[in-house]
């Protein structure tokens, strides 16, 4: 369980700027609360907020290159253990974590109130402020048709639909946990993620086995006011597109894929491909061949 940012519908945006922060009655009860529940401090330097991505988290002190940003413990996280015993047990073995993760968030989000995690569950975006590419329409995905991230965001959707056919079961026999779910209901479930992406940050999520919670330190100095941001992963403008929906208009882990109409069949084959390494290209591993061309994923 993790702050949420809001994404948009794949503009450019400058991912470190600094935001003035606007707080609302979520946002202020919503640290408090998961102190509360943590029965520890969890962040002594962090303030959430809202700015122009969405929820956001701000430096209430100034902070410095290695400093702990926040702790939390993983017993007040919202993982998909926490799936009632009866639901598991139905569960296929070929359902994924985040599926299981997104049972667990509809049937806290059904619970409304009642929910352990209600100021936790009334701080996620709502479904107009999710805009990664599993959610677009057919309409918004044919302005990139021509791109190889269409294919991909197309085998994302059909794999949320597999998904949900496995555990449309699940959620018809506990109606009363889960109420009525439609598949664009475990599509957003599916989709929320933490935080706001700073590609160059140096800042990552990670957890300490043995203290047994989730932290995130400092890779810089921060203002009192400045957002604070941590790095998802090394991605690409298209993944971060297809994920998340936004780009960056400076990404150093950009890259393009190329299709060459090379086939492995083709007598010139080796020839051609010998040329390409030998111009030291930065051809990754992703590249793969077939009967019909071959594919180059050029990194930037």
């Amino acid at each position: 369980m993790w702050f949420l940012f809001k994404p948009r519908r794949c503009p450019t945006i400058a991912a470190a700027a600094t935001s003035s922060i606007s707080k609302d009655g979520d946002c202020a009860a919503f640290l408090p609360w998961l102190r509360s529940k943590a029965g520890t401090c969890i962040s002594s330097v962090l303030s959430l907020g809202t700015s122009a991505f969405g929820r956001s988290l701000f430096a209430s002190e100034p902070i410095q290159e290695g400093d702990c940003l926040m702790q939390v413990p993983y017993h007040v996280q919202l993982t998909q253990d926490k799936l009632p015993q009866q639901i598991r047990t139905l569960l296929a073995h070929g359902i994924g974590d985040t599926a299981k993760l997104a049972v667990l968030l509809i049937m806290e989000q059904h619970l409304e109130l009642e929910s352990r995690w209600a100021p936790y569950i009334k701080s996620l975006p709502t479904k107009d402020q999710m805009h990664n590419m599993m959610l677009w329409d057919p309409n918004e995905l044919n302005i990139v048709k021509n791109s190889s991230i269409y294919d991909e965001a197309i085998e994302k959707k059909e794999q949320a639909r597999k998904e949900f056919s496995a555990l449309k079961p699940v959620f018809d026999h506990f109606a009363h946990l889960c109420g009525e779910v439609n598949l664009g209901d475990f599509m957003y479930a599916s989709a929320l993620d933490f935080l706001n992406h700073d590609g160059v940050s140096g800042s990552v999520l990670l957890y300490d086995e043995q203290k047994d919670v989730c932290e995130i330190v400092a890779d810089r100095n921060y203002a009192v006011g400045e957002q604070v941001m941590l790095r998802y992963g090394k991605y690409s403008n298209a993944t971060l597109a297809l994920n998340f929906g936004f780009t960056l208009s400076i990404n150093r882990y950009d890259q393009a894929l190329i299709r060459i109409d090379m086939p492995v069949k083709d007598p010139l084959y080796k020839y051609k491909l010998d040329i390409w390494q030998k111009h030291s290209l930065p051809i990754s591993e992703d590249m793969y061949s077939s009967s019909d061309a071959t594919c180059f994923v050029i990194k930037y």
